[in-house]
């Protein structure tokens, strides 16, 4: 039994590191449409956050509905506790907002916004570039290190 969930968690950790480079390879996405927003007029950058909204819709947002209904239960569990996951859904909770506000943003935009709206988007898109990253990061140094635990701990156990 151990060892089935030893070898579950080694997969699953792999699984989530993929996840994790893909995710940062994307986030390139984010600043490319920061930069667009701060050279171009609000007319040449109303399509550019589209392609940046399906990629955050189709590839992040399923990631963390995921992280939630399996990773987080599974860590809750080795970790004897609640709260590391409960802040990390907290930060899951922060991305959902930025891009709720970003669909705003991309709506006004496509209606006419004033100027001034143009030149708030890339402090958005960076903002939510930096909580995504600092997600990222909380959860590779302190979290994926404890699916580690459990295939440690079975190790000692067999010597």
């Amino acid at each position: 039994m151990v060892t089935r969930s030893v070898q579950a968690d080694a997969v699953e950790r792999r699984f989530l590191e993929r996840e994790h480079r893909e995710i940062a390879n994307g986030l390139g996405r984010i600043t490319e449409v920061a930069g667009q927003a701060e050279r171009f007029s609000a007319a040449d950058v109303v399509g550019a956050p589209n392609g940046l909204l399906q990629w955050l819709e189709s590839s992040l947002e399923p990631h963390a509905a995921w992280e939630e209904q399996w990773l987080y239960p599974r860590l809750d569990q080795l970790a004897g506790s609640a709260w590391p996951t409960r802040l990390l859904s907290f930060d899951h909770q922060q991305i959902r907002e930025r891009i709720e506000a970003l669909k705003v943003e991309r709506d006004s935009l496509s209606h006419g916004a004033a100027p001034s709206r143009l030149r708030d988007l890339p402090a958005r898109l960076y903002g939510l570039d930096a909580v995504i990253r600092c997600h990222l990061e909380r959860e590779d140094r302190f979290l994926l290190p404890v699916l580690d635990e459990p295939a440690a701990a079975a190790g000692a156990a067999l010597r």
